[in-house]
This record gives structure tokens, sequence and C-alpha cells, in this order.
């Protein structure tokens, strides 16, 4: 089938060609006609996975025990009407599409529905050929529905670390490319840090890997409270992270590394004491746009140098290449 593009239309001709014996219903109507007609109709003839139930309780409870593509329901049922279904799959979490069935004189309680949550709306007399189309209807908008999340699932996945949940390397340098050219175009400051966990080989053969895949969680957590909203935090590659924080100068980028470095300093992390100064710490390096470099590769650079001075100067310290 040929995929839909913004400007086209979906042909639902063509939908005779979605695998219906995929696609499971409930059929929930308290006249035992309408629900045999319908699940001969849908079941029989169409092929789709049908089940029934004679009102609402009934569904709600097969609701909570299987998953259904489409429930198709009356609005007006003894014990639990279709307003009330709605509202309470909603609050369980329930996700399902809902199409209601109605009189000629119950428009306006479908439409109400609808704002509830409903997909579509049938009314009686029922037309076959009609419930068809909106059945029908109903699964295609699941499918592409479907395909959107899962593209959207996969460029998420495709800049983000699998183990810490941060940004990846590939998506930090396209952000710090990013981030340089908002800050010459509006004339303001930025700050990279480049971070690196002390002795964290030693870390890892103590305690083993496991442990150390652990500290790093543990280790983006911290860095995700301790930084703003705005501020990009990326796993740069092994045990280093890197840090964009958009407009912000020296100054003020100094007084937040110095909160990271001590809220790593201070976080009890498992086993700790086996490193050579009895806590699990952190390096830092900084290096400001436009005071220490003019484009991405030098403010890099720049910052792996301050790091490394703060390395060669004892650790657990943040350092900045002008300062």
């Amino acid at each position: 089938m040929k995929e839909p593009t913004d400007n086209d239309t979906v042909d639902f001709r063509e939908i005779k060609e979605l695998n219906h014996s995929q696609v499971s219903i409930l059929v929930v109507d308290d006249e035992q006609s309408i629900l045999e007609m319908l699940s001969d109709f849908l079941g029989e003839d169409e092929g789709y996975i049908v089940s029934k139930a004679p009102d609402g309780e009934v569904a709600l409870s097969k609701m909570r025990k299987q998953h259904f593509d489409i429930v198709l329901m009356d609005i007006r049922m003894p014990k639990m009407d279709g307003h009330t279904l709605i509202k309470k799959a909603r609050q369980l979490g329930i996700e399902t599409d809902f199409v209601v069935m109605t009189g000629y004189g119950t428009i306006e309680s479908a439409v109400k529905m609808m704002k509830m949550g409903a997909v579509d709306y049938l009314t009686k007399p029922f037309n076959l050929e009609h419930i068809l189309f909106v059945i029908e209807k109903t699964t295609e908008r699941r499918r592409l529905l479907e395909t959107a999340k899962q593209v959207e699932y996969y460029k998420k996945l495709s800049r983000m670390d699998g183990l810490t949940g941060l940004y990846n390397h590939r998506f930090f340098q396209q952000m710090l490319e990013s981030e340089i050219e908002r800050a010459k175009r509006l004339e303001h400051n930025l700050s990279l840090f480049i971070i690196d966990i002390d002795h964290f080989k030693y870390y890892n053969d103590s305690l083993g890997h496991p442990e150390g895949d652990r500290a790093l969680k543990n280790l983006a957590e911290i860095f995700r409270s301790a930084c703003r909203k705005y501020d990009v935090i990326a796993r740069y590659g092994g045990e280093e992270f890197s840090i964009i924080s958009p407009e912000t100068p020296q100054d003020a980028a100094i007084k937040l590394g110095e909160r990271i470095r001590s809220k790593v300093e201070e976080f009890d992390f498992f086993g700790e004491e086996c490193m050579p100064g009895g806590k699990f710490t952190i390096s830092l390096g900084l290096a400001s746009y436009p005071d220490d470099a003019s484009n991405r590769i030098e403010l890099i650079e720049q910052a792996d140098q301050a790091l490394y001075q703060a390395k060669e100067q004892g650790r657990n310290k943040l350092c900045s290449i002008s300062r």
C-alpha cells in the first residue's frame, strides 16, 4: 500500500489489503440480536478477531485482561453506560480506539463521547458497509499512529546513549555546532564542560563492569539533577561526559561546574572506598565561547586541555582554560 504524504488523502479502498485477523474488536451492546449480528459480520464474514460483552461492566472486565484494538459499543447500556466505560478505561490507562453506536436521537451524546476520546460513531439502524468503512478507517488510523511512534522512537534512539539515557557523542557534536552558531547570531555566551571520572578503570577492575555501568547511570542522574533544563548533557565516550551550557558566561559556568563536582563527591557510590582517594570523584575541564574559542573544534580542544590541567593538579577538581 502506498504510504500517504502530507498532501495525500487515504484511499480507503486500499485498506482491504490489511490483515483483519490481526485486529481484535470488542463489541458491546445490551441487545443480543445486535451483538450476534455484529459479531457474525465482523468475525465470520470479515475475519476480524471478535469478542462480545452485553454491558459496560463486562466489557471493562474483559479490557482489563485482554488488549482490544477497537471497542465498538452502544452508548446506552445497563449497569455502565458508554460515557462511564470510556472514563474508567482512560483512568486505568487502557489504550484502545472507541467507536460508539447511537440512535438518530442521541447524536449529541456521540459527539460528547468523541470529545472524551472516542474516534468515531455509527448511527442505528446500521448500514453494514458503513460499519465496515468505519472499522477499516479506524484500523488504518491505528496503523499510521503506530508507524509514527516507531519513527519517533528510532529517531530518539539514534541520538541517545543506550546505557545512561544521555545524548550520545554524535548528537553532542551536532548540538554544539548548532549552539555555537546560535550564540554567534545572538551575541551570547556559551560554556562547555568535558568531564572525566577519576580512576574509573580502577573502579571497574575492582568491582566489575556491572557495578561500573551502575555508577555511570548514577552519574547521569546526578548530572540531570544538577544541570538546568536547557543544558545539553552527553556521554562523550567511555567514562567521559560533556555538558553544553547555552547563554552561560564563564563565572556562572564555574558555579555550575562546582555544584556538579560537589554533588558527585557527596553521592554514596557503591564500593567507592576501594578508590585511591576513598571516594568516587570527577574532574572537569571548562572552556567558553567567545572568550576561549571561536568555533566547535577549538572549544572542545580548550575544554579538553582544561580537563588535562585538572587531572595534573590532583583530580576532583574543576579547571578553566583561561583562569
